[in-house]
C-alpha cells in the first residue's frame, strides 16, 4: 500500500503514535506505522527502510522514550539520508540527545505538551497537509523556508510550531535555544518568584488559623478524604490467586460452584453461556495512564471467551481482549451489538492453545493498545488499538461459553501498574 507519511516512534509510545496515525488517516493522509504495516514473513528492518524511502514526510513522535531509542535514531538517520523531511511532534518536554540532535537541530517542532492531545492532533493534521501540498523534490528537514510558507496557514498551526536552531559554534556567539526549551535562569527566576508568593500565602493562612483558633469564618472545613474505592484504584494492584481471590474484587453474578482457586495458585472459572454473564471479576479502573496485565492459560478445548474486560454499569457495553476457540480477539460491544473487532488467528499466535499467555492493555490519554507477549523474541506484539469510553469505569476478568462444550479458563495473575 502506498503512503505519504512514515511515523517514527518508540514502541512504548505506541498509543500516541496510533492516535496520530488514526487522525491523519481520518483526513485521507496515508500513513505507514510499525508493526501494523510490516508484511508477515518479511524482515522487519527491510520493511522499515522501504517504508522510509517511499514516504514524503517522516513524523517523529518525540519523547523521552524515543530520545533514548536506538531504533528511532536509525530511522531518523535513514530519513535524513533519503532526503525525507522530518516533522518532530513533541509530546514530552525533553532535550534531544546528541545522537538525535545532530539530525533534527534545524527542524521546526510541533508541540503537544499540554493536554488534551486532541487539539494538538488537529494542528498536526493541518501542518502535515500543508507540508505535503508544498513538498519539494529535494526534501530535507522542515526548515525556515517551510516555516515561511506556513505563515499562510491557520494561526493555530503556525503558533504551535517552534524552532530548534543548531548548536552554537562558540560560547560568545551562542543563541538561546527556543525549542526544545532548556531550563535556564529566566525559568528558574520565575519558579523562585512563584515559590515565594506561594510561601507568603501559606504564612498568611497559618496566621489567620492561629488567631482564629480554627477554620476562618466563611471558609470550608477539611475536605472529605478519598473513598477506599478511589484510593485503591489509584494504586498498583496485583493478585496472584494464592489461596484465595483478593477481597477487594467484586463478583458480578457469582456462581460459587463454577469457580475455584487451586492448590497451585490459579483461578479457574468454568464458562457459562450468557445471559447473564456469570462469575465476572471486576474492580474500579484507574484514570489517566496505566497498564493492565493478565496471565492465563489459553484453553485447549471448548468454545467461548476468556480474558480482560473493561465495562461500566452494563456488560452489554464493553471492550474485551482475550482468547476464543479460534483466535485472540480485541472486541468492542455497544449495547450488545458488535462495534469493532480485530483478531489474530491461532496459526499466527506466539502462544498456542494450552500454552501460557500474557496479555497487556496500555491506556494513555483515553486511548488503549492491546498486546500479547511473544516469548521467542522477548517482545510485546500489538493486536489492536482503540478509544476507551470514559463510561467504562471497571476492569477485570471475563469468562463465558458459546454453546457446548464450554471452556474452562485458568488465570495465573492479574496486575494494574503505572
Amino acid at each position: 500500500m502506498s503512503h505519504d507519511v512514515f511515523i517514527c516512534h518508540s514502541s512504548i509510545d505506541r498509543a500516541i503514535a496510533n492516535a496520530v496515525c488514526a487522525r491523519l488517516e481520518e483526513k485521507k493522509i496515508r500513513c505507514w506505522i510499525a508493526p501494523r504495516d510490516v508484511i508477515p514473513g518479511r524482515e522487519f528492518a527491510e520493511s522499515i527502510i522501504e517504508a522510509i524511502h517511499a514516504s514524503k514526510l517522516t513524523i517523529l513522535v518525540f519523547s523521552a522514550n524515543s530520545n533514548g531509542s536506538q531504533h528511532v535514531h536509525k530511522e531518523i538517520e535513514r530519513s535524513v539520508s533519503a532526503g525525507i523531511p522530518i516533522l518532530p511532534f513533541r509530546v514530552e518536554d525533553v532535550t534531544p540527545s546528541p545522537a538525535l540532535e545532530y539530525f533534527i537541530s534545524d527542524a521546526h517542532w510541533l508541540d503537544a505538551l499540554s493536554p488534551p492531545l486532541e487539539q494538538h492532533l488537529d494542528h498536526l493534521v493541518g501542518t502535515v497537509q500543508l507540508l505535503l501540498d508544498r513538498s519539494e523534490p529535494g526534501g530535507g528537514i522542515v526548515g525556515e523556508d517551510t516555516a515561511a510558507a506556513m505563515d499562510g496557514s491557520t494561526g493555530a498551526t503556525r503558533a504551535a510550531i517552534t524552532t530548534a536552531p543548531p548548536p552554537p559554534t562558540a560560547p560568545e556567539a551562542a543563541e538561546p535555544l527556543t525549542s526544545p526549551p532548556a531550563p535556564g535562569p529566566p525559568r528558574i527566576a520565575l519558579w523562585v518568584g512563584l515559590a515565594a508568593a506561594l510561601l507568603a500565602v501559606v504564612v498568611v493562612a497559618a496566621l489567620l488559623l492561629t488567631r482564629g483558633g480554627g477554620t476562618p469564618a466563611g471558609t470550608a472545613g477539611p475536605t472529605t478524604p478519598p473513598t477506599a474505592t478511589s484510593q485503591s484504584a489509584a494504586k498498583p494492584f496485583s493478585d496472584e490467586f494464592t489461596g484465595a481471590v483478593d477481597p477487594s474484587w467484586t463478583w458480578l453474578n457469582e456462581d460459587p460452584a463454577k469457580w475455584k482457586v487451586t492448590d497451585k495458585g490459579r483461578l479457574e472459572i468454568v464458562g457459562q453461556q450468557p445471559p447473564p454473564f456469570r462469575n465476572v471479576l471486576l474492580r474500579t479502573a484507574p484514570t489517566g495512564s496505566y497498564s493492565v496485565r493478565l496471565d492465563l492459560t489459553f484453553p485447549a478445548k471448548g468454545s467461548g471467551f476468556a480474558g480482560l474486560v473493561f465495562t461500566g454499569s452494563d456488560l452489554n457495553t464493553r471492550v474485551q481482549f482475550g482468547w476464543t476457540e479460534k483466535a485472540l480477539v480485541n472486541t468492542t460491544y455497544k449495547d450488545g451489538d458488535l462495534a469493532t473487532d480485530s483478531e489474530m488467528m491461532t496459526a499466527d499466535l506466539p502462544v498456542k492453545p494450552g500454552g501460557e499467555a500474557r496479555l497487556l492493555i496500555e491506556v494513555e490519554n483515553g486511548l488503549y493498545v492491546a498486546k500479547i507477549y511473544d516469548p521467542t523474541y522477548d517482545t510485546w506484539f500489538d493486536l489492536g488499538t482503540g478509544r476507551l469510553d470514559p463510561a467504562l469505569t471497571k476492569v477485570g476478568i471475563l469468562t463465558y461459553a458459546k454453546g457446548t462444550p464450554g471452556l474452562t479458563a485458568s488465570f495465573d495473575q492479574f496486575q494494574i501498574f503505572f
